[in-house]
């Protein structure tokens, strides 16, 4: 699913809201990484966090970030899913931006049903 430009240029407006800078910022469904890479023309983001399970869409959103400038050491894009394993538990983030997969058909997996998250 791709984000619109002007929804991801909001998204990014309500997560930087009054913050001169983020030192981490977290897309658990990252796609191509253009919100993750909003965020950042909205103030000065540090390090970049994301997680796609498409492995082509991993791969753009990697060489999304080094196209817009992103050093390697800043960002670091996950290739697995999000709810089967997520891959940052252990962090704190100071913004979360999400694109919810809208087009996605989702049926409910009993191994979700007491998901504490």
């Amino acid at each position: 699913f791709y984000t619109p430009q002007q929804v991801s240029k909001i998204l990014a407006k309500i997560v930087t809201d009054g913050k001169d800078k983020l030192r981490h910022v977290y897309d658990p469904t990252c796609g191509s990484g253009s919100l993750l890479l909003r965020v950042g023309k909205e103030t000065q983001v540090y390090r970049y966090f994301g997680q796609e399970r498409n492995n082509t869409t991993y791969n753009l959103a990697r060489m999304n970030m080094l196209l817009h400038d992103v050093r390697y050491e800043n960002f670091e894009i996950r290739n697995d899913d999000t709810l089967e394993n997520p891959a940052f538990l252990g962090n704190t983030f100071d913004a979360v931006i999400a694109n919810p997969p809208y087009s996605a058909k989702w049926t409910a997996d009993s191994k979700f049903e007491n998901d504490e998250r």
